[in-house]
């Protein structure tokens, strides 16, 4: 027996948008088996959060060097204009950290499926979404950490200094998932339509 979709859904807690980018992308004879999300304070959430970290504590020691240079200058413009100045850049860290803000509300918008054809990864980026999917049997490799916990990676996507990897990653129950990916593909994976299936 097949799990409902409605309550997959409703255990991830997921918005319209989430649902309706999933589902539209699902082709004829899919249907959803899991739904999921990566484990909160994994990966790259605690990643940004060190940037975001570092980000204030800079921020901080720009502000304690600016200020004895600006109270103590005798300058000739007016003084608005050295406090406009100051606070333009004062504010410039603040930018930086702002940009922070988006991906660490992004990394709990993360929403990853699998299907009886495919793994599906719905990322959310600082400004939209991304949506990966791969052959669900067409993984690289499982990763397994501490309590249950580990990645399903189907790619490694390299930039100029370094690789990363793509794929249902920070799983909080590994071994579920992959019982699902590992398993064969039911045979609805090949229906022309989804008469099939029912």
């Amino acid at each position: 027996m097949h799990p409902d979709s409605a309550s997959l859904w409703e255990s991830i807690r997921a918005t319209d948008e989430q649902r309706h980018r999933i589902n539209e992308t699902l082709r004829d004879g899919e249907r959803l088996l899991w739904l999921g999300r990566p484990k909160p304070g994994t990966g790259k959430q605690l990643a940004t959060w060190g940037a975001l970290v570092f980000a204030v504590v800079f921020y901080y020691f720009w502000l304690s060097m600016l200020w004895p240079f600006f109270s103590n200058v005798n300058m000739q413009d007016p003084p608005w204009f050295s406090l406009l100045l100051f606070t333009a850049i004062a504010l410039l860290p603040l930018t930086g950290i702002a940009s922070l803000l988006p991906r660490l509300w992004a990394g709990r918008c993360d929403v990853y499926a699998v299907t009886n054809r495919r793994a599906i990864a719905l990322i959310r980026g600082p400004f939209h979404y991304m949506l990966d999917a791969w052959d669900a049997q067409d993984y690289q490799e499982i990763t397994r950490g501490k309590n249950g916990a580990g990645s399903i990676i189907y790619e490694y996507r390299h930039t100029r200094r370094s690789s990363y990897p793509a794929g249902l990653l920070d799983l909080p129950d590994v071994e579920t998932v992959a019982a699902l990916v590992k398993a064969p593909a039911s045979e609805c994976s090949s229906a022309p339509s989804p008469e099939r299936c029912r």
